[in-house]
């Protein structure tokens, strides 16, 4: 939208139907002349609608206001009549202004600041905080009575109130005009100085001899982040308001101001309603985030009392939808950590649902992938691998620990970790549990908790958790204990498909027992290799794989029976005749349908298996075991590289190499390993075996050239959606993990073609970017973005309002003057 500019002085002007400036009283026709600045009036002001016809409930409209004056441009350096220095509290610059324009409104000398107008602050006078807020509806506005008072406070209170109003209106002004492609304000027509640029006037020799330094205060500029956030929130192209009043509403609870964050709420229900939105659960994210900054404060009253306002939610919160899950997984870990497990594994069991359907199986887990990203995002630790979390049995429990361990709530995660009733999930979360535990250098008590946790569950957990923990090579002990475990494990044989009557009477595999144990001797391999011991690591691996195939054959020899009925039918029916001494065709042909009924189930379960065989390798290589892989995979005589290299389902592995921060050089196995794989109707593949080599072309692409418009080709295949969700945001994080926020890059991610994987997308870079850039700089950087939608302003705002609350909670220290 473009407004109105006064042809006499330049400035913007907000209503479209004034007929004269409100800064320089000229017509805004372009006849006359600018009228002079009056004095303000000594009457109170009042409310009333605007004489030029604009809107009645505009909130600006007011009549009888003090005339602001000219603004007054800050010089860049020191010249005559300017040597008064003031900084500008939202980008930092520093500027310099004549004596007399201490207390009125100047405009920063940097061109690019994001809010340039400001009011200059005496040094020997505070200037008073005023809150910042604005409804959808309309903005508060000065009544009578708010305007009585003594002379004194009457006329603090219109200058004050003058003041406000005009910032905001040149704020609002702002953020129109970037929504045009413009990144800042007409200039006002007002000399810096007599003949000439700064650049040319000579530097003022003298002047204060000790100048204070100016401490920047990050909770006002949080707060003016946040005002442009509601107006971001309140534009007619926002579809999706609720959602952002949820956000403007967080942070300013984050800030500490409930009294705004709570109005925000408020009008969160007011747009849900009006746009059909279920918006009454918004409230459980922010104010469980809330119950862990005030825990880390010591202030556990206040903790408890966020929680009895989130808790009462728990029914409201949808069973479907990501950002649903999201805040039960955020409010299942402050129940547990106030207590109540039973209680948070049964809300985060209820949003799992049934996962042997493929769709909620891989729905759940690209769920808890992002859930548990964006909460290692918040404190600044990398993602962890999607793959990985695809092989976790109960992955919204698992995400659960995660959010406890990441707050420093080590035991309530040992106690949710051990409530489940599965071994495995038990063994999933005890061993994240681990593993950030040596990632966040939690200590020595933490982990004797976790070990004395895992030998207290035996078996597979103590194996898994005892070889994280034995990574730190202070736990000598943990590391001599795991390797008698391994070592104590019975030999096992692999299985062989046995005599026609054998395959026919088969029980049906029983795969998921055998799972755990291969991801606890796969911690044992990684442990091994990481200690310079690579002679137990491939025995391990082998151990693993042999272990694997205890229930079914190698895949190469069940695809031998299985192509063998799909060539020829007669002749396996045949076979099948003779072995059994039957002479009639019907109990011939029953016999020969039980017979490839049975070798299904086999085809079934060795493809199972060999997804997970990959995956355990994965986890290998992006642990730094990648030369251990590779050295297997160089061996065409060993078991492992024979059964994960028979078809190009090995680029699950590849992705693995790939989607690992590390440059990882895979070996290519023997291509006279692979064997024609049994029809596909009977024998249900992975859908990996579709998406992993698309997955693979596109991670090579953006690794090769950076191009994130790869994701398109990721966009038009239709399995796993959860999956490629997924991987787009975890490649994407790995393409700016070292890179400073650049206007390109943003712009980059602004292109991504489906619209969630884009969002997803735009909150992991502007998180990773504010927390490692100076937020005022990225804001600025921000604010000339032209191609974000309302809604994903509001996203890529909030995370540069958290990064400014947090640079205002560190310790302050002692800063060289900027100029």
């Amino acid at each position: 939208m473009d407004l109105p500019t006064c042809p006499h002085c330049g400035q913007s002007v907000l209503d479209d139907d004034a007929a004269e400036c409100p800064f320089c009283g000229g017509a805004m026709d372009g006849s006359g002349k600018a009228a002079p600045p009056s004095p303000a009036p000594e009457t109170k002001p009042a409310v009333t609608s605007s004489s030029s016809g604009g809107d009645d409930d505009d909130p600006f409209a007011l009549t009888g206001a003090p005339q602001p004056r000219k603004v007054i441009q800050c010089a860049r350096k020191p010249i005559k009549g300017r040597t008064r220095k003031v900084v500008c509290p939202m980008c930092d610059r520093a500027g310099y202004i004549p004596r007399s324009a201490f207390g009125k409104q100047v405009r920063c000398a940097n061109k690019e600041c994001m809010v340039p107008v400001f009011t200059a602050e005496s040094p020997d006078k505070a200037e008073e905080k005023v809150p910042m807020r604005i409804s959808d509806e309309e903005a508060p506005v000065p009544t009578a009575t708010d305007a009585a008072g003594s002379s004194k406070g009457s006329i603090a209170v219109k200058i004050g109130g003058g003041v406000v109003l005009i910032a905001l209106g040149l704020g609002i002004a702002f953020y129109f005009q970037n929504q045009t492609g413009e990144t800042q304000l007409p200039p006002p027509d007002i000399p810096i100085g007599s003949g000439g640029s700064d650049e040319d006037e000579p530097e003022v020799q003298g002047g204060d001899q000790n100048p204070v330094v100016e401490k920047t205060d990050h909770d006002a500029l949080a707060r003016q982040v946040i005002a442009s956030m509601i107006e971001a929130a309140r534009a007619n192209d926002n579809q999706q308001r609720g959602h952002s009043r949820r956000l403007t509403g967080d942070a300013f609870l984050q800030l500490g101001d409930h009294e705004n964050a709570e109005q925000e709420f408020n009008q969160m229900r007011v747009v849900s309603v009006r746009h059909r939105e279920k918006s009454d659960h918004y409230i459980v994210g922010p104010y469980t985030t809330r119950y862990w900054q005030l825990k880390a404060a010591g202030d556990a009253a206040s903790a408890k009392a966020a929680l009895d306002k989130a808790q009462p939610l728990a029914d409201k919160i949808p069973l479907t939808g990501g950002l649903s899950t999201n805040f039960a997984v955020s409010l299942a870990a402050v129940m547990a950590d106030a207590g109540q497990l039973d209680a948070a594994i049964q809300l985060v069991v209820n949003h799992q649902r049934d996962q042997t359907t493929g769709t909620y199986y891989d729905g759940v887990r690209g769920t808890a992938w992002h859930i548990t990203a964006e909460k290692l995002w918040q404190h600044r630790q990398p993602s962890l691998s999607v793959l990985r979390v695809y092989t976790w049995n109960d992955p919204l429990v698992t995400a659960t620990v995660v959010g406890l361990a990441l707050n420093g709530s080590w035991q309530s995660a040992i106690n949710l970790s051990k409530k489940s009733e599965q071994e495995q999930t038990v063994c999933d979360s005890l061993s994240v549990v681990a593993s950030l535990s040596i990632q966040l250098n939690a200590g020595g008590d933490v982990q004797t908790a976790i070990l004395d946790a895992a030998r207290e569950q035996g078996g597979v957990t103590e194996i898994a958790v005892t070889s994280i923990i034995a990574r730190d090579q202070a736990q000598a002990p943990a590391w001599q204990r795991v390797g008698e475990l391994v070592d104590a494990l019975a030999e096992t044989d692999v299985a062989v498909p046995g005599s026609i009557p054998e395959i026919i009477d088969a029980e049906r595999p029983d795969m998921p027992e055998l799972l755990p144990m291969a991801g606890a001797l796969t911690e044992f391999a990684i442990t091994a290799q990481e200690r310079g011991e690579s002679d137990r690591a491939v025995a391990a691996v082998a151990k693993l794989t042999t272990m694997l195939m205890a229930e079914v054959p190698p895949t190469p020899v069940v695809r031998g029976l299985a192509t063998e009925i799909d060539a020829n039918a007669k002749g396996v029916q045949a076979e099948v005749a003779k072995s059994l001494g039957i002479r009639k065709f019907d109990d011939a042909r029953n016999k020969f349908l039980a017979y490839r009924k049975s070798v299904d189930r086999m085809v079934r379960a060795s493809e199972q298996r060999r997804v997970h065989l990959l995956q355990q390798l994965g986890h290998m290589v992006q642990a730094g075991a990648g030369a251990l892989v590779n050295s297997i995979l160089g061996d065409s005589e060993n078991m492992t590289t024979q059964e994960v290299a028979v078809d190009d389902l090995i680029a699950v592995l590849k992705l693995c190499a790939l989607e690992s921060k590390e440059q990882v050089q895979l070996t290519v196995p023997d291509s006279s390993l692979k064997v024609p794989p049994a029809r596909e109707a009977r024998t249900s593949p992975s859908a990996f075996y579709k998406i992993a080599p698309v997955c693979v072309m596109v991670a090579e692409k953006i690794r090769a050239d950076g191009d994130l418009t790869a994701f398109a080709q990721l966009s038009r295949i239709p399995e796993l959606p959860g999956f490629r969700a997924a991987i787009c945001t975890r490649l994407t994080e790995l393409r700016i993990s070292s890179e400073q926020p650049t206007r390109e890059r943003l712009e980059e991610i602004l292109k991504i073609p489906v619209e969630t994987w884009r969002r997803n997308c735009l909150e992991m870079a502007t998180l990773q970017f504010a927390a490692r850039s100076d937020p005022r700089k990225f804001g600025t950087l921000l604010t000339g973005i032209s191609m974000m939608t309302s809604a994903e302003r509001v996203v890529a705002w909030y995370p540069v309002a958290l990064r400014h609350m947090q640079l205002s909670a560190e310790v302050p220290e002692e800063d060289d003057e900027k100029e």
